[in-house]
């Protein structure tokens, strides 16, 4: 949420704080410098789901959401945390192999050099190579 909230602020500026929480679905719980403190359950289930309802949106498609090192199925709920739309990319990380479940697509891998690693990361992204990924001259 943090993310989501410092990238609108460069956006549309501080000034714009009020606006930037009503977007995100936080309206009233930033403060004037757009940070945010979670003191409940409630709050944080508030917060996932903020966070899933910007996922969902049909203008956000290009966004990315790692669950790294998912090796305890039982301590997280999973699937309250995914969002249940046909954009953007997940990626989920595990030693166990029950992790993948749902129709969800998975492949196994052995340890891979960080070139290796990259070039998955943008396959999996539908992201040919490094170079389309960064603007060349920024």
């Amino acid at each position: 949420m943090q993310q989501l909230i410092e990238h609108h602020i460069r956006v549309s500026g501080l000034d714009n704080v009020a606006n930037i929480g009503w977007l995100l679905g936080m309206a009233g719980k930033l403060d004037s410098t757009g940070c945010f403190a979670v003191t409940s359950e409630s709050e944080a289930q508030h917060v996932v789901n903020a966070v899933r309802r910007w996922f969902l949106a049909p203008e956000n498609t290009n966004w990315l959401l790692i669950f790294d090192n998912l090796d305890d199925l039982d301590l997280v709920d999973i699937e309250g945390y995914l969002p249940s739309c046909n954009h953007g990319t997940v990626i989920i990380t595990s030693r166990r192999r029950e992790s993948i479940q749902h129709g969800r697509r998975g492949f196994e891998v052995q340890q891979m050099y960080s070139a290796e690693a990259i070039q998955l990361l943008l396959s999996a992204c539908a992201i040919s190579k490094f170079e389309d990924l960064v603007p060349i001259g920024k």
